[in-house]
């Protein structure tokens, strides 16, 4: 009978008898054609034998019938199991998610296409990807928690816009997330960065300004201050993050800190040729009392042409 077959060919496989097992198991399908878990068994013995094409094309044919008697859960069982023996085969991705979307499993069918977007990036499919990624978007509202879904793959579309330097694409996906999670640092930084590149700063240091606030009604001043410096770190030239870090340390009375960083945004503000604003920064940090007064009030007689404030 069938199972005495099937008990003989798992015990040619254990012996590594493999054309044996194959004998025994083209002999049972002859007699039981429709029965699927014997081309299932086949299927893992080709894999075994380093055959392949052949066990993958067997797991396809037999999600295939699956599919043609209407037994969903077992054709998607065999599509997952081809799905980690073979983690970019788009072709089953799409297979999928067809499945999903027949049987109305939108979040299941949009989990896959994130997978399948994936898939894409790795084989250097780039457009395809987005193709996909913008698909998932449009199934959105069928989710139970579309702004959830939103807000992720929007991440995914400007994640990948960033990286083909398509910035105005990249910062419409980052404003939608933020639409959705008006809290979303990254998103916020991401738009600081991009702002720029699109001829925009000044829009990049409003969001940067928006972000700094709703901390600061959380009072939550360590978190600006580290956030401030990472990107002072980042761009050590940058005069806005120069500006609203000293106003931080000043205002916290961290004298040392925010003389440190006032020297630097005088220094870049009279390279940027900003005299005025130069003068004002000297003034700052005169008022502080820092240790070399004398150095300070010289430059800002030089630069002002008077005394400075007592």
């Amino acid at each position: 009978g069938i199972l005495q077959s099937v008990a003989q060919t798992q015990t040619y496989q254990k012996e590594r008898a493999f054309y044996r097992a194959q004998e025994e198991l083209f002999h049972t399908i002859g007699k039981a054609a429709d029965y699927l878990p014997l081309h299932h068994l086949l299927g893992n013995l080709l894999l075994e034998n380093d055959n392949f094409d052949q066990g993958i094309a067997k797991f396809r044919a037999i999600a295939r019938t699956y599919e043609t008697r209407g037994q969903h859960a077992q054709a998607l069982s065999t599509y997952r199991e081809i799905m980690q023996l073979f983690p970019l085969d788009v072709e089953t991705q799409q297979k999928m998610i067809q499945l999903y979307l027949q049987q109305q499993r939108f979040e299941e069918a949009m989990a896959q296409q994130l997978q399948m977007a994936d898939a894409y990036y790795q084989l250097a499919q780039v457009d395809e990807a987005r193709e996909t990624y913008k698909t998932a978007l449009e199934l959105a509202p069928q989710a139970r928690n579309e702004q959830e879904w939103r807000a992720r793959i929007l991440r995914h579309i400007a994640n990948l816009d960033e990286q083909r330097l398509n910035w105005r694409d990249a910062i419409r996906s980052y404003e939608g997330i933020i639409h959705i999670h008006p809290d979303d640092e990254e998103a916020y930084i991401a738009l600081f960065r991009l702002y720029p590149r699109v001829g925009k700063p000044h829009l990049g240091v409003n969001v940067l300004d928006k972000l700094i606030r709703s901390y600061l009604q959380k009072r939550d001043v360590k978190r600006v201050l580290s956030l401030l410096e990472d990107l002072i770190e980042e761009e050590p030239e940058n005069i806005p993050l120069r500006a609203r870090i000293t106003q931080l340390y000043t205002k916290m009375g961290k004298r040392e800190k925010a003389i440190s960083h006032l020297d630097v945004l005088g220094d870049l503000q009279l390279d940027a040729g900003k005299k005025e604003a130069a003068i004002k920064t000297i003034e700052t940090i005169l008022s502080l009392k820092p240790p070399d007064r004398n150095a300070y009030a010289d430059l800002y007689r030089e630069l002002a042409g008077h005394e400075p404030p007592a």
